[in-house]
């Protein structure tokens, strides 16, 4: 019983701690926050008298302005001038369109991220929002303006906008693709399109326009007449796949000419192709030839030279990058570290490594990368076989013998590149010579 007695006692602690502070928080309530717009803009042009209020009658009362220069389907900016009569943490501000049917399935506002103010001082905010296409014409509608935070009420501003119409205005509702968006080679794919007129003008002959501008098909049909805030759908427009496209996605677009070809709006679909040609496949290959991978050093002796013959045998340019790594026996370098190479093209870079006088006797290591890009290429391991200088003589003669396979391997690497352009040559003369074939 004690115990529960003491329970009790700190539970009425603890509720005499919170209570005032949730108080106070609650009391925030029964205050507006501390911060308000002083001016506003619309596209660059300035708001004046834009306030919407209750009165001392509690009659809902506007001023007389109304913005009549906002069309629907705009992209409208909203600039505030925001000035602080406390230093307050966490507010936003938010820009919001009111009385559109649609507004729980369509986005119509943009607010801040949570910011802090300092007393006396201005802020200013940006907001962008985009009026639906559907808003009804010569309606008005309230853009309100809110501040707010987590403890107090509110800073509400309204701005009175009547939306306009443009004179001139159709878009694409729907395109319909059949079979679907996939099609097999050899036949055709059939569009219909259904455009709505959003404008305050009818709209004759109405050019509607299917491309598929990597195969070089095309379709057009006119739309006789759309009246205003009205909807017509084309008859179909029909293109044939080509029996020879690539197994691939394409890009299908569709166009819609008005008010005398000065107008157009466009929208563009992705299908794929199957049952044709396998999409050409590049092998995007580089050759690379080292040697000889082994050779002799002598210590404290002249350097070592490791030829590296690199050939793009791709259909790009491309840039590799050498790397040489090695201990702390030698010193080393690279003539160039860096090979740019056309399609076809072959360079030679050259490694030249010199065992340190100190050097132990023996096989050593030495790590080559090549790479392109972020890409490794290929890791190759060198060898330096390190003889004392007694045996410089005998490294002599195998250094005349390395030159000598180095000059045959140059050598070898030209024919190999000359045949491959002469073969490439040889295969587009025969296609060419098989294009003119004809066959009965």
């Amino acid at each position: 019983m004690k115990q529960l007695k003491i329970l009790a006692m700190l539970a009425l602690l603890l509720a005499s701690l919170f209570v005032p502070a949730a108080a106070a928080q609650l009391e925030n309530f029964n205050e507006q926050i501390p911060v308000y717009i002083e001016q506003v803009w619309i596209n660059d042009k300035t708001v004046d008298n834009y306030y919407c209020y209750y009165d001392e009658n509690d009659e809902f009362y506007c001023n007389e302005e109304i913005r009549g220069d906002i069309e629907r389907g705009e992209k409208i900016t909203v600039e505030v001038k925001i000035v602080a009569t406390e230093t307050i943490k966490d507010i936003e501000v938010e820009a919001s369109i009111k009385g559109y049917e649609h507004s729980n399935k369509v986005q119509t506002s943009d607010s801040t991220e949570v910011f802090d103010v300092k007393e006396g001082r201005t802020y200013y905010k940006t907001l962008e929002l985009t009026l639906p296409e559907d808003l009804q014409s010569e309606d008005t509608y309230a853009l309100r303006l809110e501040i707010s935070d987590k403890d107090h009420y509110e800073f509400v501003r309204n701005i009175i906008l009547e939306v306009n119409t443009p004179r001139h205005s159709l878009q694409i509702e729907d395109v319909i693709l059949s079979p679907g968006s996939t099609v097999e080679a050899g036949r055709s794919l059939l569009t219909s399109v259904r455009v709505q007129n959003f404008g305050q003008q009818d709209e004759k002959n109405v050019k509607v326009t299917l491309a598929i501008p990597e195969l070089g098909v095309a379709d057009s049909d006119y739309i006789d007449l759309i009246k205003a805030d009205e909807e017509k759908m084309t008859e179909e427009l029909y293109v044939r796949i080509p029996a020879d496209a690539e197994n691939k996605d394409y890009q299908a677009k569709v166009t819609v000419s008005y008010d005398n070809d000065y107008e157009t709006v466009e929208k563009t679909m992705t299908f794929k192709v199957i049952g044709g040609k396998a999409a050409a496949e590049t092998v995007e290959k580089t050759v690379m030839t080292v040697g000889p991978e082994t050779q002799n050093l002598v210590a404290g002796g002249n350097e070592a030279v490791y030829p590296i013959a690199l050939t793009n045998a791709g259909s790009e340019s491309k840039t590799y990058t050498l790397t040489l790594t090695t201990g702390d026996w030698a010193t080393s370098r690279l003539s160039e570290n860096v090979l740019v190479l056309k399609s076809g093209e072959t360079k030679a870079a050259y490694a030249y490594v010199a065992a340190d006088k100190d050097a132990a006797a023996g096989e050593k290591v030495i790590g080559l990368k090549v790479a392109s890009g972020d890409e490794t290429l290929k890791e190759i391991t060198l060898k330096a076989n390190v003889l004392a200088n007694s045996d410089w003589g005998n490294f002599k003669r195998v250094l005349e013998i390395g030159l000598v396979v180095l000059v045959v391997l140059l050598v070898v690497i030209g024919l190999i590149v000359g045949f491959s352009r002469m073969k490439n040559k040889e295969d587009e003369d025969n296609e060419e010579d098989s294009d003119k074939k004809t066959y009965y």
